[in-house]
């Protein structure tokens, strides 16, 4: 917001990279700073609340995982998992499921930034080592999982162009 009142103050603008006859695009074909700390930044803020919190996509599903994840630690079913997944496996091995883990979970969505980095922090300081750690090996795990995800959308997007016949 205070980013948006300066550049509103100074009247900054850019070029709009939409095409001429888009909508939304303005006459002039620029793009104007509109300031938030002015009455009518405020009024337009409140206007579009509930149009831009319901219009990002991925915060249904992660509101949804973090209430789960709420419930499931204050009725000590979290703590009660992690410590049964610790008692199962040795201290090395904890790292190695954290990380698979992370990997896996780009298959049930974005989650795996929201829920299960803090989740290794957590599980990582209930076994005496540094939390920083568990969220080190959680985010190199969902962001791998993450990479692994581009890298077969675009192997097989490689592979359908290849099996396409070519013109002689």
């Amino acid at each position: 917001m205070l980013a948006s009142g300066i550049a509103g103050y100074f009247g900054v603008s850019v070029i709009d990279p939409r095409p001429e006859g888009a909508p939304g695009r303005a006459a002039d074909g620029m793009i104007h700073v509109v300031s938030l700390l002015n009455a009518e930044g405020l009024q337009l803020i409140v206007a579009n609340l509930v149009k831009n919190f319901t219009g990002f996509a991925p915060l249904g599903t992660v509101l949804v995982a973090m209430l789960g994840v709420a419930i499931a630690e204050h009725s000590g079913l979290l703590s009660s998992a992690m410590r049964g997944l610790v008692m199962g496996a040795s201290r090395r091995m904890v790292t190695l499921v954290v990380v698979f883990a992370g990997i896996i979970s780009n298959t049930a969505s974005e989650l795996g930034y929201v829920v299960l980095i803090p989740l290794a922090a957590m599980l990582f300081h209930s076994l005496g080592r540094h939390p920083l750690a568990g969220l080190a090996a959680a985010f190199a795990g969902v962001s791998g999982g993450i990479v692994q995800t581009y890298y077969w959308v675009l192997l097989t997007l490689y592979y359908q162009v290849s099996l396409k016949p070519q013109p002689k």
